[in-house]
């Protein structure tokens, strides 16, 4: 039966006075303005806090905390670790413990690492083991050039849930994640547990026909795909960090969780990454490879009643719009769909403990 739940925020994200808050007009003017390829001034951070001087004074901290005091933390609240996959070391870190050799696999997009999880896995953990990793290219996992292709990125998940010794799995999916997440469900359904997604590639999103199909953002995903607009927007002007993380939430970013993000990219040479998957976004028909793999796992979505699901939005979303929920209800009866609160694209950076609540709830009420 299809759920559809409200869910009340326990605490909302404190951000400080000095931030302005951005609106969906103004976060329309720079998509748009991305979409033009117009110029702007990019800040710099040169002082970057290392992964051990993020973490080295939280896990005494936090031991003493409860799940809605940690995720208030502009910080991982677990230990880095890390492990080799394909001659690449990856970044990652775990937690929570489970007794069916099963666990959650958190996935990032474009242009955000395992850090975006932080306010969410503190209360994962009370219900089940979990992993969160960071892409190669992304985060503090090795920055290989030039970049991977889609294979490469998906031996990464695939390998990775072998190297964990793992039955089965919950896919907690954003972005550009659900490119690879959900061909990896369609190929292995025996090992998929459940499926977590927001701000995904899924039905009735796909199949994308044109760049209207993708309104405000069509015309960026058209222009992306010129060498002008990807040399002087993406990699000369790290656009996809420098603007769209911040006009992609509501309330933008922290000045800790900037430096965070712009760690990785401060290097130009490391952006090429960040121009994979967006060129591998079947807009009619092509890439053709990429268009069939969407298609065929578009379909064992739309048939795998027997896995739950949870979809996660916010009003008034991005890629996936509270409308979804009508579409869900008729033709997934298995999807449970909760409204975590305002926002655009990037909702774990503000709504990470609604989101940690309902994915427990979720978890708990149909595998406890």
């Amino acid at each position: 039966m299809h759920t559809y739940i409200n869910l009340p925020i326990r605490r909302k994200f404190a951000y400080p006075k000095s931030m302005k808050k951005v609106t969906l007009p103004a976060f329309v003017i720079l998509l748009v303005a991305l979409a033009a390829g117009l110029g702007f001034v990019v800040s710099r951070t040169t002082d970057l806090p290392t992964v051990e001087e993020f973490t080295k004074d939280l896990q005494k901290a936090n031991s003493a905390l409860e799940p809605s005091d940690q995720v208030s933390r502009d910080v991982m609240p677990y230990a880095p670790q890390y492990t080799e996959i394909n001659g690449h070391k990856i970044y990652y870190v775990s937690g929570g413990t489970s007794d069916d050799n099963s666990a959650m696999i958190f996935l990032h997009g474009n242009p955000t690492q395992s850090y975006m999880w932080r306010h969410t896995l503190p209360y994962v953990e009370q219900v089940s083991a979990f992993y969160a990793f960071d892409w190669p290219g992304y985060g503090y996992s090795d920055k290989p050039s030039p970049p991977l292709n889609y294979e490469g990125f998906y031996n990464v998940l695939s390998d990775f849930i072998d190297q964990q010794n793992l039955e089965k799995v919950v896919l907690v999916i954003h972005d550009f994640s659900s490119m690879l997440a959900f061909h990896y469900a369609a190929q292995n359904p025996e090992r998929i547990k459940g499926i977590v997604f927001m701000e995904s590639l899924v039905p009735p999103v796909l199949p994308i026909k044109s760049t209207q199909d993708l309104g405000r953002a069509g015309q960026f995903f058209q222009n992306i795909r010129h060498p002008d607009f990807k040399q002087n927007m993406i990699i000369d002007g790290n656009g996809f960090v420098e603007l769209f993380v911040q006009t992609g939430t509501v309330n933008g970013l922290t000045p800790e969780a900037e430096k965070v993000y712009r760690a990785p990219f401060e290097n130009k040479q490391n952006r090429h990454v960040l121009l994979v998957f967006p060129n591998l976004l079947p807009i009619g028909g092509k890439p053709n490879t990429m268009d069939l793999r969407t298609k065929a796992y578009a379909k064992w979505f739309l048939n795998s009643h027997d896995i739950p699901k949870l979809f996660l939005y916010g009003e008034p979303g991005l890629f996936n719009k509270p409308a979804l929920v009508e579409y869900y209800k008729k033709n997934t009866p298995e999807v449970t769909s909760v409204n975590v609160g305002k926002g655009y694209h990037y909702l774990p950076e503000e709504h990470g403990d609604a989101i940690g609540q309902a994915i427990t709830q979720w978890y708990t009420a149909n595998f406890k």
